[in-house]
């Protein structure tokens, strides 16, 4: 501690006055000593009196050569300080005139150290070279090779520090959502991929997909045999030029959004029957209707009913306010044609 220690005065009147001198002499080559503080007191009573003067001097030693301490490596390794991020450059660590993280403080911004010795020689001499290795993308690891000297003992030291500036996050990108993909005319899924851009916040980032629900190739999504309405996960997988990923996972959903093909009859003949009825199945008008994903199931409808005497006969139908899978015909029917629509 070389804070002042203010003498003890004793007067047999008042004291007005106690005046401090203060002055700092360095300690040269020659000198055990990095500094001395000479503090010369005088007091003065309220008679104007003054006092002999009371010198104190305090000495600094110099600390030993041997207790230099050099800056910490920024590694992340056990025992060392955190690796310097990309995106922090200007913001956690200053930069030098050569871009790179300056060893000094830059305004407010921390630099990465220096050698110090606290209460070293005066003649301490200290500079550094920097070798710089690129790694990925825009990162990269500087060696910092201090070298220290004390031009008072002639005693020099080097040491080597390791600074990286790492790039540790994935890149950011959105996926599509409430994605709902017709299936092509073979009941197969098939689903373009998007083309998705990514960020990232030091590095180049792209977009790939991976799933295990079905085959990737060329840009699509494929499913051979999708059910219908179920999602297919699909991982959206993006990384950057140091190797971090990002996956965000999305879901489609296939869905015969295709009406079916139908091929029917254009006309058919009725013969009624003794009780002077009858009755036609839609599928009687099935001329090789298909679709690509289920089986076809038919309706039919009159257009005009002109027999609702005959609405009981079963199967129902016969009517035309609905669909059914049945028309009936009667009597007041013969001779003229009878127009149905099938569905």
């Amino acid at each position: 501690n070389t804070d002042a220690v203010v003498p003890d005065v004793f007067e047999n009147c008042a004291v007005a006055d106690v005046i401090l001198d203060e002055n700092e002499i360095f300690g040269t080559c020659q000198d055990t000593f990095y500094k001395q503080i000479v503090r010369t007191w005088i007091v003065v009573d309220i008679n104007g009196n003054s006092s002999e003067s009371c010198t104190q001097v305090t000495t600094v030693l110099k600390d030993a050569f041997e207790d230099l301490v050099f800056p910490p490596n920024y590694d992340s390794l056990e025992g060392n300080e955190d690796a310097l991020q990309c995106d922090k450059e200007g913001i956690d660590f200053a930069l030098d005139a050569n871009g790179l993280p300056s060893a000094t403080q830059v305004g407010f911004i921390p630099g990465t150290g220096e050698p110090v010795l606290g209460n070293g020689c005066a003649e301490l001499i200290i500079y550094y070279s920097d070798d710089v290795i690129e790694t990925c993308g825009t990162t990269y690891k500087v060696l910092r090779h201090w070298s220290v000297v004390d031009w008072c003992s002639g005693m020099t030291a080097e040491q080597t520090q390791i600074i990286k500036v790492m790039d540790v996050e994935g890149p950011s990108f959105s996926v599509p959502e409430n994605v709902v993909v017709p299936v092509n005319t073979n009941c197969e899924g098939e689903y373009g991929l998007p083309l998705i851009a990514a960020l990232d916040n030091c590095n180049a980032a792209s977009v790939t997909f991976e799933s295990n629900q079905g085959e990737i190739s060329g840009g699509v999504f494929y499913v051979q045999d999708p059910i219908l309405g179920s999602p297919y996960t699909i991982d959206a997988v993006g990384t950057d030029d140091c190797g971090n990923k990002t996956i965000i996972p999305f879901a489609i959903v296939f869905a015969d959004l295709t009406a079916p093909v139908i091929n029917a009859e254009t006309s058919l003949t009725v013969s009624l029957s003794a009780d002077g009825t009858a009755k036609l199945f839609a599928e009687s008008f099935d001329d090789g209707s298909y679709d690509a994903c289920t089986d076809v199931g038919f309706d039919i409808i009159r257009m005009v009913n002109s027999c609702q005497s005959v609405d009981y006969l079963p199967p129902a139908g016969n009517d035309n306010y609905q669909f059914n899978d049945v028309v009936h015909f009667c009597c007041s029917d013969v001779g003229e044609p009878q127009m149905v629509q099938l569905r």
